[in-house]
């Protein structure tokens, strides 16, 4: 028996602290010792969305979500039933155990590849590891929950609606909001796709309105693009509409000088 205490004992503690083991936690089940690497095998393997907790030792928000927040059984139920959870620690301290310090080139691909301003920063995957959606700040159990439920729902998925898009399933007013979500996701090649194909089907009485200018606006880049027609053309009417004297001719001047430099 003392033999047996004293194995216990050494356990390391990223083992004996791991949340995903632990069958007293109601709350979420997060992917202790893990990397990224194995969270997105196991996402796959059990086709589930990923849902990765961007924190700092220092930051107190991040403590009173890990106190208030993810303990309670109403996020762990919808969490643990959608995502593999994953914790990941963005500085460095002397306390780190080994699981943690594990991690650390992850997060350093992390800070480079995706929109981390602050923490804690919640990140929400496909299974296969597609940037979803991001968002930063403290939210309470339910604005969590409903949150992480519009991320997933199939109706605001952008994959999912950009396939649907590429089989013409897609209605015109479904593809600006697609456009932008995948211009915001970092997709150049699926956002211009998108874009084009809605900035050509807007009839020319559809062209002057606010959504529709900041719209081409966003994705007016040559000289050739139908936006930059409008802008060059009837930059008076533009102006007026926005408000703003210089609107259109900012983005002429803009591409102009794009072009000319390349």
């Amino acid at each position: 028996m003392r033999r047996l205490l004293s194995i216990l004992l050494v356990i390391p503690p990223f083992f004996a602290g791991a949340q995903s083991t632990d069958a007293t936690n109601k709350g979420i089940h997060f992917e202790e010792g893990a990397n990224w690497k194995e969270v997105v095998a196991k996402a796959k393997k059990q086709n589930k969305y990923i849902f990765v907790d961007c924190y700092a030792t220092w930051c107190g928000p991040c403590k009173q979500m890990d106190k208030e927040v993810y303990p309670q059984a109403k996020v762990g139920e919808f969490f643990n039933s959608k995502f593999i959870s994953f914790k990941l620690q963005f500085d460095k301290a002397e306390t780190d155990n080994e699981a943690i310090k594990r991690t650390y080139a992850d997060a350093e691909m992390f800070h480079k590849k995706y929109p981390i301003m602050g923490y804690p920063t919640f990140l929400f995957f496909t299974p296969d590891g597609k940037l979803m959606k991001s968002n930063t700040g403290v939210f309470t159990a339910d604005p969590l929950i409903s949150y992480a439920k519009d991320v997933i729902d199939p109706k605001k998925n952008y994959y999912e609606q950009l396939a649907a898009f590429r089989k013409g399933k897609v209605d015109l007013s479904t593809m600006s909001f697609l456009a932008l979500r995948g211009q915001e996701l970092g997709d150049s090649t699926g956002s211009a796709e998108v874009s084009k194909v809605y900035i050509t089907s807007l009839k020319n009485d559809s062209l002057l309105t606010k959504s529709n200018i900041e719209f081409m606006q966003a994705f007016t880049k040559k000289s050739t693009d139908r936006g930059f027609s409008l802008f060059y053309n009837r930059s008076e009417e533009v102006n007026a509409i926005m408000k703003d004297d210089t609107y259109a001719q900012t983005i002429v001047s803009s591409v102009i000088y794009t072009e000319m430099i390349r």
